[in-house]
């Protein structure tokens, strides 16, 4: 529990570090809210029993809650963010940390803004939220895709426009799953014709740096019909231009099953013997009340500084090298 308030606490702060401002949303809503906003995983909805009123059902995401408590409350523009948990009538995965009840953290920006200024402030966001844990984790990856340019990939494969979203929900799990099991599904359960599913792959599975992938969509003059795909790499290339030093990798194959995207998606990967350490090296300061931790990452030298961590106020120091005598002695001699 100590390390999950840790972990919120310092999430929150980055948060309002951009200026969201909190708001709740009801743990149910109404069952028709619900359904139809998740594609597939509508299956994964928990409803509740019907005892003779409304039909209810608990939220699956925060996302959906936000946008019903926009619409109800004619909310127009907002910047706002909430930690609250969710439900999914899932089978448990305690290995992969997949639960049917979970914490997520979502920030939202509603309403109209400069161009780009949402997308660049979010991909700001989980990158100073990742920063902030970089003692434990120094490896991670910003996936990025664009929902234009992956319905773009899928009408010139020749996907139905019908069955976009199924196919989507298909691919999605190739983080997961190899190209044969996806592609099988694709060919035995969602019967897609196996010339279409074979051009999917040759565009999506495409990989290289940021400026490869973008050259390789832009010489694809099939895609070029569809003027939203032409957006869409119009909006990356400024903003590979403007987070150029940022951890992010357009990733083709990023689909996100939910119906309700529209514009870029992002996904965070982690390198797995990193993510081991944070739950590991954080309990082992935690259980034994280590007062404060020394915290030196590639900013600190470069910047010849030091972090030093007060774990019981859960506040943190940067002090110069030459400092650091001094500050022990006077908490030493306090």
């Amino acid at each position: 529990m100590k390390m999950r308030n840790i972990v919120i606490n310092e999430i929150t702060k980055v948060f309002r570090l951009f200026g969201a401002e909190a708001i709740d949303t009801p743990v149910f809503e109404l069952k028709e809210i619900l359904v139809e906003k998740y594609g597939e995983d509508s299956k994964l909805i928990y409803d509740l029993a019907n005892h003779g009123g409304e039909l209810l059902a608990l939220r699956y995401d925060l996302t959906v809650p936000f946008a019903r408590y926009c619409s109800t409350h004619d909310v127009e523009k907002i910047k706002r963010f909430q930690i609250g948990k969710v439900y999914r009538r899932d089978e448990p995965q305690m290995n992969k940390g997949r639960y049917r009840e979970f914490y997520q953290c979502d920030f939202d920006i509603l309403g109209q803004y400069n161009e780009l200024s949402s997308d660049v402030e979010v991909l700001l966001v989980i990158n100073e939220v990742l920063k902030r844990f970089d003692l434990f984790f120094s490896q991670y990856t910003i996936n990025v895709n664009h929902r234009s340019i992956l319905n773009a990939i899928l009408s010139a494969s020749g996907v139905d426009k019908k069955n976009i979203p199924v196919v989507c929900s298909s691919i999605d799990k190739l983080d997961k799953q190899p190209w044969e099991e996806v592609k099988n599904e694709l060919i035995m359960v969602k019967q897609i014709d196996v010339a279409v599913v074979d051009r999917i792959k040759d565009l999506i599975l495409f990989d290289g740096s940021n400026q490869e992938i973008i050259q390789f969509l832009k010489e694809k003059q099939e895609l070029h019909s569809d003027k939203n795909f032409n957006k869409a790499i119009h909006e990356f290339e400024k903003i590979f231009f403007i987070l150029d030093n940022a951890s992010i990798k357009l990733n083709l194959s990023l689909a996100r099953g939910l119906d309700y995207y529209t514009g870029i998606i992002y996904e965070v990967t982690i390198n797995d013997d990193a993510l081991g350490g944070l739950n590991n090296e954080l309990k082992t300061v935690l259980n034994a009340k280590i007062p404060y931790m020394v915290i030196m990452g590639e900013d600190e030298i470069k910047n010849g500084i030091i972090s030093i961590k007060n774990m019981e106020k859960n506040f943190q120091y940067r002090i110069n090298f030459n400092e650091v005598e001094s500050f022990f002695n006077s908490i030493i001699c306090s």
